[in-house]
């Protein structure tokens, strides 16, 4: 009986895999279907790397968020403290 349980998992879990593949080669079929967890990561070499300049413009526009987000954290920490006087 636990045998023929483990081969009837064994058979079903055979089943899941090809159902699976399927799936995987339709989609690959359709064209690209990002299902990585980091399908930018993964597609990365299809365009080529990206340019010295592009990463730069992420660089500051990241740094202007946080410069942002700090000024409004300070703000706020000076209105806190006007509420509490």
């Amino acid at each position: 009986m636990y045998t023929s349980n483990i081969l009837q998992n064994i058979a079903k879990a055979q089943k899941e895999i090809e159902r699976l593949e399927a799936e995987e080669d339709q989609g690959e079929a359709n064209g690209s279907t990002d299902t990585a967890r980091k399908p930018a990561q993964k597609n990365q070499g299809v365009n080529g790397g990206p340019t010295a300049e592009a990463e730069l413009e992420q660089e500051k526009d990241a740094a202007d968020d946080a410069a942002e987000d700090l000024k409004k954290a300070s703000l706020e920490d000076k209105e806190d403290a006007a509420v509490e006087a």
